[in-house]
């Protein structure tokens, strides 16, 4: 039996084959989307002040846009922000798009947020390095944005946000520093590159917002890759270069400490250049029930627990063309457990399996 799972499910291109000791039979399976996972609010230290202006969006329709990212918050509402960097919302399941972007002159935008049909807020980083990274919010679809700015938050290259709800939520930025320049306070120097991962919190749906201090949060952790699932209880999943096992950390206090905990590689995937590279954030069902998607060797790995993180079991995806292309991870609730959806880039299912049930 594969560690970790009942029984394992693969889909390749439009078929699913059902491993039962010793053959695969076939089975079909629809297409899904990811379902979202409510994160949770975490304490923070060390209050700042940001002022904040507003400003009104220039609504048009714009039928066929590019994307660089979207997020659909009802089946016919969403969000979207466009290659030519500019916020978009959708109430017809994506037929036409109205572009709803904020005034952001000289701003390269990180990333945009959808928090509700009507709420959403967007990340930029200032052309000019030495200026602080910049959040707008709105809720009322655009109509009005406010502006302020992230303390300390220098040369932003990366954003990531994490939100219990549309009042509580976390940015996690990596920011580049020169030598001229420093750290947000509480946070070490940064390393040989200049890179600092930087934690923030808010409390008032990004009106303000302050930083966690922390002098462990690790800086080869991507910034995609930030998940919360209780008011203490935060995870990343980092990067190794060269041999060792993927690196999991876990904060207990809400982002100030972090600690790591080490997956273990399977056997088959194990050698000396058996680097690990992060797929997609931590995902939890629950408190308990968790999964995480890396490659190490190029190959897919998907590790679940049952117990909250304490132990860590994985699955190697069978070989095959279709688990190249893995990049998302869902849960859905069926009647004999959680159903883990392992999903490529289209959002097609290519490997389930029940687990915590």
């Amino acid at each position: 039996m594969i560690p970790g799972s009942r029984y394992l499910l693969i889909l390749a291109v439009s078929s699913l084959s059902l491993w039962s000791g010793g053959a695969w039979t076939s089975h079909v399976l629809s297409r899904t989307s990811p379902s979202l996972v409510r994160s949770h609010i975490t304490k923070s230290a060390l209050a700042t002040q940001s002022t904040s202006r507003h400003s009104v969006a220039v609504v048009r329709r714009s039928p066929h846009p590019i994307f660089h990212s979207v997020t659909m918050v009802t089946g016919k509402v969403g969000w979207g922000l466009s290659a030519t960097q500019q916020v978009l919302h959708t109430t017809d399941s994506q037929k036409s798009w109205a572009v709803v972007s904020p005034a952001h002159p000289r701003v390269t935008p990180l990333t945009l947020t959808a928090l509700t049909t009507t709420h959403a807020m967007l990340i930029g980083a200032p052309r000019n390095l030495n200026r602080s990274a910049v959040v707008w919010t709105t809720d009322n679809v655009g109509q009005h944005w406010q502006t302020t700015r992230l303390p300390g938050a220098v040369s932003a290259t990366g954003a990531t946000t994490y939100w219990w709800s549309a009042t509580y939520g976390w940015v996690f930025l990596a920011l580049e520093y020169s030598n001229t320049q420093k750290p947000p306070p509480g946070y070490p120097p940064p390393d040989a590159r200049g890179i600092q991962a930087v934690l923030y919190r808010t409390v008032d749906g990004g009106a303000r917002w302050t930083i966690v201090p922390s002098t462990t949060l690790p800086n080869e952790a991507n910034v995609n890759d930030v998940a919360f699932t209780s008011v203490k209880t935060g995870w990343l999943l980092a990067m190794t270069e060269g041999p060792g096992e993927p690196m999991l950390y876990r904060t207990q206090d809400g982002g100030a400490d972090w600690s790591s905990v080490a997956l273990s590689v399977p056997p088959a995937l194990a050698g000396p250049q058996a680097e690990a590279e992060p797929l997609s954030r931590p995902v939890f069902a629950t408190s308990q029930i968790g999964a995480v998607l890396t490659t190490i060797e190029g190959e897919p790995v998907v590790y679940t627990t049952t117990d909250g993180g304490y132990r860590w079991q994985w699955v190697l995806l069978p070989p095959s063309s279709a688990t190249i292309s893995a990049q998302y991870l869902n849960w859905h609730r069926s009647t004999d457990g959680w159903r883990l959806n392992v999903l490529d880039v289209q959002h097609h299912v290519i490997a389930q399996w029940v687990v915590g049930a």
